[in-house]
């Protein structure tokens, strides 16, 4: 996945590639250790001088986007830091290793709830109760991404979420666990709570399937995306234009329930998909032919629900 710039944005050019490849890396666009261009290859692609291209490299930088190794070149590095680095690749190494052993129980005929139950029968330490451990992470989010983000998580998942609102003060940040989870635009006021209370920042990761899905749009289309409140339709705009800057904001529209259905997105004659949140949804139902709508369910990605299982259980 590539950059490109907005000429006429009042955004420096290397805020614009930093906005981009931030959220690109929390949509799945870009994965830690991708390698990114260099500095010539970066000036070609864009048209621009070199010095801007090195100016665009320190701002990845100084974000901690990606790292750079001598002799080897620039790589994409995990967002959050080291503590966050270290932490989720435990998350990801039990997650692996559950996944190993359900996969080699089906292959000697043995369900997931029969392995279960052989894992119980061999363990000595009567922690037979461990699957039922309830894990808190305090999220940073509009309440409508909340809930979304929530319904996620499914029935008996052994963590939960805790509302932060986003002007939220340090002291109404429960202490909870060590980390703090929020959404990519909420990214800097996420930041400063995290660092009042202690937390390391973890950037939740979405449904590259259904984000890759939802953008892909036709020549003749033009696509509608609908959340149920307005500070959920800013963020989300913001993202997927940060996201896949590849895709004219033209092509489509993004936009709180209330105002898109008091425009002519919702006309009976037009024929475009319409994607909605979760809680977005009901609003829509009785407006919206079957065939039109389409649900951005589920809004997270199953291998990061799959880190929070593990974080959870290891708390």
């Amino acid at each position: 996945m590539g950059f490109l710039l907005d000429r006429h944005s009042r955004l420096t050019y290397p805020a614009q590639v930093q906005r981009q490849a931030m959220a690109q890396l929390v949509a799945g666009r870009l994965h830690p250790g991708d390698r990114l261009p260099s500095v010539r290859e970066l000036a070609r692609s864009l048209g621009v001088s070199r010095t801007t291209a090195e100016r665009i490299h320190e701002a990845l930088c100084d974000a901690m986007l990606v790292e750079v190794r001598p002799r080897s070149g620039v790589f994409v590095a995990t967002p959050g830091g080291v503590e966050f680095s270290q932490g989720t690749e435990w998350a990801r190494s039990v997650s692996a290793l559950v996944h190993n052993a359900i996969d080699g129980a089906k292959a000697l005929g043995i369900s997931s709830e029969r392995l279960c139950q052989l894992i119980t029968s061999f363990a000595t330490d009567g922690a037979s109760g461990s699957s039922r451990a309830i894990g808190a992470f305090p999220l940073v989010a509009t309440r409508d991404a909340f809930e979304c983000m929530t319904a996620c998580l499914g029935e008996g998942f052994p963590a939960r979420f805790i509302h932060v609102q986003p002007d939220a003060q340090p002291a109404a940040v429960p202490r909870a666990g060590r980390h703090l989870l929020c959404g990519y635009y909420l990214r800097n006021r996420a930041r400063r709570l995290a660092e009042a209370v202690g937390a390391s920042l973890v950037y939740v990761r979405y449904n590259t399937r259904l984000l890759d899905e939802a953008m892909t749009i036709g020549p003749n289309e033009h696509r509608h995306f609908v959340t149920r409140d307005a500070d959920n339709a800013e963020t989300t705009r913001v993202f997927l234009a940060s996201a896949y800057p590849e895709i004219a904001p033209s092509r489509y529209t993004v936009a709180a329930a209330a105002e898109w259905l008091a425009g002519p997105g919702c006309a009976g004659d037009v024929r475009d998909e319409v994607w909605a949140t979760v809680t977005a949804k009901p609003l829509l139902k009785s407006r919206v032919a079957a065939g039109r709508l389409r649900v951005l369910h589920p809004l997270l990605a199953d291998d990061f629900v799959e880190e929070l299982r593990c974080l959870a259980l290891m708390a």
